[in-house]
């Protein structure tokens, strides 16, 4: 799964968090630094993600996997006869886009605003590793 950084950005500000992302390749495993504040705003936090955390995430959120949500939103698609698939396949790309960024844009803002003791999102479920940021 390609995740787009763009993409991300843009729902991230959605939630009224401003990011920057970065790519830190001296660690052993690639991973995604995401801080807040613009690019050289020098933000007071910072979190890091390992890209594999990305596809974790949307499965531990039901919405990859066998019976994850996309694949609902497939069947939905095929579902559909010629005449409507044209603005089926548009509402399909949207749904998927929503689905999977906003999912992860929730993710991280509750990650980077953990510190307030605020559980902003309680529908997303958080991987073991990241627990502390989600009041476990």
């Amino acid at each position: 799964m390609e995740i787009n950084l763009e993409l991300l950005i843009k729902h991230i500000k959605k939630t009224g968090e401003v990011i920057n992302v970065s790519f830190n390749s001296e660690s052993t495993t690639s991973t995604l630094v995401l801080e807040r504040g613009k690019s050289g705003d020098n933000g007071s936090n910072r979190i890091y993600l390992d890209f594999s955390d990305f596809s974790k995430i949307l499965l531990i959120n039901n919405i990859l996997g066998d019976n994850g949500k996309l694949v609902h939103e497939k069947k939905k698609l095929n579902e559909s006869n010629s005449i409507e698939k044209g603005k089926f396949i548009r509402k399909f790309e949207t749904n998927v886009e929503e689905l999977i960024y906003e999912t992860l844009a929730k993710y991280i803002f509750q990650m980077l605003n953990a510190s307030k003791g605020k559980i902003y999102f309680p529908e997303i479920i958080c991987l073991d590793v990241h627990k502390n940021f989600f009041g476990g």
